[in-house]
């Protein structure tokens, strides 16, 4: 008995080191992974991507790349002046994704009974994030 409880504190004290450990890594780690870190690493990507459906129109929108950059695509769709691209970077419940407009978008967007469907904020450049509600 009096050997088994010094075997248990020790392997006890392992793993609160190691909790402690995770813990301080993914502190130090989460600016790496942050949206804004993302978004400003797969910049290039998504400005290529932006580039080519420019270049061969909407109907490139059908079939989008499965990942551009960080992100997960889910599926594209047209916008009068560019596109969104639906992500899953966000709450698993939530619809969010990334919108290329070169004319500017509004901050919110409403159906014909005033309810808010879209809202787009600025990213910088022509890109926005898009939640809808």
């Amino acid at each position: 008995m009096t050997r088994q409880f010094p075997r248990l504190r020790r392997r006890v004290a392992i793993a609160v080191v190691a909790v402690l450990l995770f813990g301080i890594a993914a502190w130090y780690a989460y600016p790496y992974f942050s949206f804004t870190e993302r978004f400003r690493r797969s910049k290039p990507a998504l400005d290529a991507y932006a580039a080519q459906v420019g270049r061969l129109g909407p109907t490139s929108l059908a079939k989008p790349p499965s990942r551009i950059g960080y992100f997960n695509v889910l599926k594209a769709e047209p916008l009068p002046h560019g596109f969104v691209l639906q992500s899953d970077y966000g709450n698993p419940f939530d619809w969010d994704g990334l919108a290329f407009s070169t004319a500017r978008l509004p901050k919110y967007d409403d159906d014909e009974t005033g309810n808010v469907t879209q809202i787009f904020t600025p990213l910088g450049g022509n890109w926005y994030e898009v939640f809808r509600p």
